[in-house]
Order: C-alpha cells, then sequence, then structure tokens
C-alpha cells in the first residue's frame, strides 16, 4: 500500500517534480503534453512501463521497442508494462498525467 501512497501524492502535487526510486527501478510523473526522457542505459533500463492513474490518457511514443501511436491507456484498461526503451531519447505525448517506470 505504501507504494500506492507515494504514487497518490505524486497525483496529488504534480506541480513538484518527485521521483520515487525502488531498489532496482525509478517512476516520475510526465505531464501533459510532449516529455523528453533521457536514458543512461549504464544505470537504468531498457525495460520501462507507462502507466495512467486517475485519468485516461492518449499516449504517443517515440524510441520504445513498441512505440504507441495515439494509443489511449487506461488504468483497469490497457496500460504500457514490459517496454524497453531503445534510444537515447524517449519522446512520450500525453494528454494527461502518466507515470513513467523504468528498471
Amino acid at each position: 500500500d505504501r507504494e500506492m501512497s507515494n504514487l497518490h501524492v505524486m497525483m496529488k502535487y504534480r506541480h513538484i517534480k518527485s521521483v520515487l526510486v525502488g531498489d532496482s527501478s525509478h517512476a516520475h510523473l510526465l505531464l501533459p503534453g510532449v516529455n523528453t526522457i533521457e536514458m543512461d542505459f549504464e544505470l537504468e533500463g531498457p525495460g520501462c512501463a507507462l502507466i495512467p492513474l486517475g485519468h485516461k490518457c492518449l499516449v504517443t511514443t517515440k524510441g520504445l521497442k513498441w512505440n504507441l501511436q495515439e494509443q489511449h491507456l487506461s488504468f483497469g484498461d490497457l496500460v504500457s508494462t514490459s517496454n524497453q526503451a531503445v534510444q537515447n531519447e524517449i519522446l512520450v505525448e500525453t494528454d494527461n498525467p502518466l507515470v513513467w517506470f523504468v528498471d
């Protein structure tokens, strides 16, 4: 339940940039618009996921093994898990807040 509580706080205070750090992964919130993620494959990845919380998200990505093209993601319906970053620069466009997880 602590992980869900932490995600809740990230969503509630989305105006504050934050990162959740675990033993083998980290997560941060992507805000509406185009988000650029710089990958350092010596420290992270390639495993990644995009999880919508609270709102349905319309998502387009570039730089992932399985890119999304105007795909609707919704918790309890379709989420993007078990994906892989294949480029150093990942672009994620979303219309609602979206959580980016990376191994």
